[in-house]
């Protein structure tokens, strides 16, 4: 822009690249379907870090409260992260 208040771009870029993200919270919803009542069960949950800490795969529990399902030291991918969510669900039977 070439303003006096508008730093250029470069100047933001190498500023915004030595900044680190503290807090990262990504929520998702979910619905699995079964072959016996409910028919179909809707779950969500988050994965949420506070730096320098580990990830965590949160369940909701309802009402704005959640429950931790998992820990990693990695961002574990969205495949992963719906998977510990639907085995924290315990609806699934485990001998099929």
């Amino acid at each position: 822009l070439g303003l006096p208040a508008f730093p250029p771009k470069d100047l933001q870029w190498r500023f915004l690249c030595r900044v680190k993200p503290i807090y990262y919270l990504r929520t998702r919803a979910y619905s699995l379907s079964m072959p016996t009542p409910p028919f179909v069960v809707n779950y969500q949950g988050a994965i949420f870090r506070q730096y320098p800490g580990k990830f965590q795969s949160l369940l909701d529990t309802g009402s704005g409260n959640y429950r931790a399902v998992a820990i990693d030291a990695q961002r574990p991918p969205l495949g992963t992260f719906k998977q510990q969510l639907t085995s924290a669900l315990k609806l699934v039977d485990s001998d099929n």
